[in-house]
This record gives structure tokens, C-alpha cells and sequence, in this order.
């Protein structure tokens, strides 16, 4: 038996609809924390609400060049023909924006490589 889930996530690309669903419709309580981030509670569990291509501007925020940087090793490294060095860097970025918005162009261009 389940007693408990723990760090779970929803992304969704409209806000404002989904925080409706989930506390009108399913009656979960809604929880601000941290710089304007949200989560439904419902007893003692969480559902942390997350938007499409905000958590990947946050994680820019918290490292500023980090992905941009992986981004151009993997393209240094692919047109110095090290296929080695550049499927090291694109596996790191996507590790790191593993859900980001298949939208944005760069985004794209890491999927299409790999």
C-alpha cells in the first residue's frame, strides 16, 4: 500500500485554468512559496505546479550561463568534429532541461543533433 508520494510535479501551459481545476473542481488548497511559485495541497501531499518554459528561465536565474554554455561546447565541439566531446555536452543539457519547451529554436536544435 501507498502512504505517501513525494516531489510531485505538473506542468501545464495555462496557469490560470489549471489552478482552477485543481482547487475549485478537485478542492485542493493552492500554496504560494518561495519567489511566486505554487503547489496544491491535499492533506499532507504536495503537487508542485510548474509552467511550460518558466522552470528553465528560473534555472537560468540560478546559474546564468550554465545551459547556454553546455549549448556552445556542443556546437564548438561539433564543428571540431569531436562527436565524443559534443554527445558529452548535449547529454549534460539535457539532463539539465530535460522538459524544457520543445518551442524555443535552440531547444529544437539540441533534439535534432541527438
Amino acid at each position: 500500500m501507498i502512504g505517501r508520494l513525494d516531489h510531485l510535479v505538473l506542468t501545464t501551459r495555462q496557469r490560470e485554468s489549471c489552478i482552477d481545476f485543481y482547487t475549485r473542481v478537485l478542492g485542493m488548497r493552492l500554496d504560494t512559496f518561495g519567489q511566486g511559485r505554487v503547489a496544491f495541497r491535499f492533506g499532507d501531499q504536495k503537487i508542485n505546479l510548474h509552467e511550460a518554459g518558466r522552470e528553465f528561465e528560473r534555472s537560468l536565474q540560478l546559474a546564468p550561463r550554465r545551459a547556454l554554455s553546455l549549448l556552445g561546447l556542443a556546437r564548438a565541439a561539433t564543428m571540431a568534429g569531436d562527436r565524443e566531446a559534443a554527445a558529452r555536452a548535449h547529454a549534460e543539457l539535457r539532463k539539465i532541461w530535460h522538459r524544457a519547451d520543445g518551442d524555443v529554436p535552440w531547444v529544437q536544435e539540441v533534439a535534432r543533433q541527438w
